[in-house]
């Protein structure tokens, strides 16, 4: 396969640039055609609910096999789903190999000859699977292998990363309709909050919303607002009630108490909400989408229905079902207290638990634990990270780095700069040189940001850790029957202080002997507004000093968490690694 590092590091470069899952797929298929001279490709994910793997993005699929295999189960004797249930990629060199491994599929026509399907994971999580076809019959190296699966690897984290933003996108969305929800005069009346409710919630994808309440066996609409239809309001408000016991969707909400999905509705079809000329009139020049109706409720009792509709050629993602629900909660708050401001939210659910890597045991050899402690008992999203991946060549790497500030922007920097080393680690590069790279793409990407880190490769072979420190704490070495010991770095500047030129950074070696305990630290476990670095960092070589050799790893991350952390004035990472 030629130009393999061209294309790892355009997938990277583009990928980089990527905010959106659709421009994560885009980046990755292009590339793939450019430098592997792939013919067709595709992305597939799984489906919300588990059961299935959906094609979303392609090049060149045949149109009989998008629509065969354009959703399949995860049962289903296909590569796509086996790759997902075995975590392993499927290389087929001809298409006679696809056809005899694949009898399903058999015979479906395609411009490609052979194919490989790789699995989209990351965290531990399988997101999909991404494949390419080729136009002759091949064979795949180890060398095309590992640059395949570094390919879909960089996909499945940008995915992840785009999936995140998309998410916050969506909560910060979310924070906002419902503080504009809330923010009335308290003194308005339920009529009138009824109608700035609705008006506030038409808006993007939601084409319509309206409010019901129920009145004996009647579901009457007080308010309604359309950005297709503005006329509709004033048409249908206080107008053609629907019977309680209707099939439609805000009286079902209402009679039952629970979410209730609403079909789409082309111009002309039947009605359910009511039979009357009028309304069949208004109602028959309109179309919608699927949407959902809410309960409105006080004190589990229903009393209303809040009802949301995208245009005909929309529906709602799950992200914004939640956000409609929450709006219609907020909404009947509101309601029942109409003169006094709902409670506002909680905070933002912090981004860590989705970017940072999920749970170790032990990778290339060593044993790992990690630990990661939010700044304050709200869960705010801070900068600081960690990782720790197996490279193609059999070491291990790990890295820890804390990005200046706290929010959203530090959390968006920090999940850029890790996949940026990630990706510069297991293309080869050395630790000095790869957080050279990543402190001038930090300079490129965001030139007043900041962030100090260290990263290391360790072979369990010998014990032989290689480290880089770009102006961050010192790593401690506990080996037994010794005293614990800070590693000396070289003096080195934060990461994107230093752009293009001459990178600053110089790689210190250290061999742990077997037993021995690396520990990876930010600043918040040793520093703080009461505690200067040198005393935090002397507790820390005490709380080491006393650790028992018998004791486990996660016992021991345990122990320096619980010694060294009461309320953080700062987000706190620790990585312990042992080589045993």
């Amino acid at each position: 396969m030629p130009h393999r590092l061209a294309l790892v590091r355009a997938v990277a470069a583009n990928i980089g640039r990527a905010s959106t899952v659709d421009d994560v797929a885009d980046a990755t298929l292009k590339s793939a055609a450019e430098y592997l001279d792939a013919v067709t490709s595709s992305v597939w994910l799984v489906t919300d609910d588990g059961a299935c793997l959906e094609m979303r993005y392609e090049t060149n699929a045949h149109p009989d096999a998008m629509a065969r295999f354009a959703r399949v189960p995860m049962d289903a004797e296909l590569p796509g789903p086996h790759v997902i249930a075995s975590g392993e990629a499927c290389f087929l060199e001809s298409r006679a190999a696809r056809d005899a491994r694949w009898p399903l599929i058999a015979g479906t026509p395609t411009d490609s000859e052979a194919m490989v399907v790789l699995p989209l994971e990351t965290g531990g999580r399988r997101l999909g699977v991404v494949s390419f076809g080729f136009p002759e019959a091949r064979s795949f190296d180890d060398e095309d292998r590992v640059a395949l699966l570094v390919v879909a690897d960089q996909c499945a984290i940008g995915i992840d990363r785009a999936r995140l933003y998309e998410q916050e996108r969506t909560r910060t969305a979310a924070q906002r309709l419902l503080a504009t929800i809330s923010g009335v005069d308290p003194s308005m009346d339920w009529m009138a909050l009824a109608r700035h409710a609705v008006t506030v919630c038409a808006v993007g994808d939601v084409d319509t919303c309206g409010l019901y309440v129920r009145e004996g066996h009647l579901v009457r609409r007080v308010a309604l607002a359309s950005q297709t239809y503005p006329e509709l309001g004033d048409e249908l408000v206080d107008h053609y009630p629907t019977p309680l016991g209707s099939r439609a969707g805000n009286a079902t909400a209402i009679r039952t108490g629970e979410p209730t999905p609403v079909p789409g509705r082309r111009r002309n079809a039947t009605l359910t909400a009511s039979p009357a000329p009028g309304y069949v009139r208004l109602m028959s020049e309109t179309e919608n989408g699927p949407g959902w109706a809410f309960p409105l409720r006080e004190r589990g009792v229903t009393f209303g229905s809040m009802l949301f509709l995208p245009r005909a050629e929309k529906r709602f993602d799950d992200d914004a079902v939640a956000v409609m629900e929450a709006a219609a909660e907020r909404t009947a708050n509101l309601l029942i207290s109409a003169s006094a401001f709902a409670e506002q939210r909680a905070a933002i659910e912090a981004l860590h638990d989705v970017v940072l890597p999920g749970d170790l045991s032990r990778i290339n050899g060593f044993e790992l634990a990690a630990r990661y402690v939010p700044l304050g008992s709200a869960g705010s999203i801070g900068g600081d990270w960690w990782d720790a991946l197996a490279l193609p060549d059999g070491r291990l790497a790990i890295a820890v780095g804390d990005v200046a500030g706290h929010g959203v922007p530090s959390a968006a920097i920090m999940g850029q700069v890790r996949n940026a080393l990630r990706m510069a680690l297991v293309s080869r590069r050395e630790p000095a040189e790869a957080l050279g790279e990543v402190s001038r793409y930090l300079d490129w990407i965001e030139p007043n940001a900041h962030c100090t880190a260290i990263a290391a490769t360790a072979d369990a072979a010998n014990g032989r850790v290689t480290w880089t420190s770009a102006g961050h704490p010192p790593p401690l070495v506990i080996a037994p029957g010794t005293a614990p010991v800070f590693l000396a770095a070289t003096p080195a500047p934060a990461l994107g202080v230093v752009g293009s030129g001459t990178s600053p950074y110089s790689e210190q070696v250290v061999d742990l002997s077997t037993g021995s305990i690396l520990v990876l630290y930010t600043d918040g476990l040793v520093e703080g507004r009461n505690r200067h670095i040198d005393d935090g960092l002397g507790q820390l070589a005490d709380v080491a000093a006393a650790i028992p050799g018998t004791e486990t790893l996660e016992s021991i991350a345990d122990r320096i968490l619980a010694a060294l952390v009461d309320r953080p004035d700062d987000d706190v990472c620790l990585l312990v690694m042992r080589r045993p």
